[in-house]
């Protein structure tokens, strides 16, 4: 996480890890400096949907779909699902929050975040498919990607040879269930 009131800072290390992603859309530097979140969901996006074919795929294997969402539901899947139960991170802003102008320097630090936490799974995906036979099921695909963490954010899961992985769990929180209000949130 960066510093706080550092946006200059963040702005580098964002330009940066986009140079590592290699992305191909303009950048808003003056929206992404005052907050705007029209200058950071395509960010945000490209890095979950396009960035890494692996992970959209597993993305898809485990359930998870991001596109053709509106803001609002785009945002929903990240903080519901790819934050909270793939990647067991803790956004420093809320929905609301994010959606708004202002907040620069979080949001920042956030997508900054995002994207080094799904590089790093892309790696890890990368060498658990080198590994794998070719043909592997989907199902061990969607196991090895939901189960891959520690406390600083990845770790490879070990498969017992000839074990089948177990069953694939999502937790359901009470905010998932039918009748929650956002105000349950």
């Amino acid at each position: 996480m960066l510093s706080t009131g550092d946006v200059q800072g963040g702005l580098r290390r964002l330009e940066a890890l986009l140079r590592g992603i290699k992305y191909p859309g303009q950048v808003d530097y003056s929206g992404l400096s005052k907050g705007d979140p029209a200058a950071v969901l395509p960010i945000v996006s490209f890095t979950l949907t396009s960035f890494s074919p692996l992970f959209a795929e597993q993305l898809m294997a485990a359930g998870l779909e991001l596109t053709g969402k509106t803001d609002l539901r785009f945002t929903d899947g990240l903080y519901k699902v790819m934050l909270r139960d793939v990647f067991h991170y803790k956004p420093v802003l809320t929905k609301q929050q994010f959606l708004q102008w202002g907040f620069s320097q979080r949001k920042l630090s956030m997508v900054c975040d995002v994207i080094s936490l799904v590089v790093q799974r892309h790696k890890q995906l990368r060498k658990v498919r080198s590994r794998s036979p070719r043909g592997a099921s989907v199902r061990t695909a969607a196991h090895v990607f939901m189960s891959c963490r520690t406390e600083s954010g990845v770790q490879a899961h070990a498969e017992g040879a000839g074990k089948p992985p177990p069953p694939l769990v999502l937790t359901l929180y009470e905010a998932d269930l039918p009748g929650a209000s956002a105000s349950d949130l």
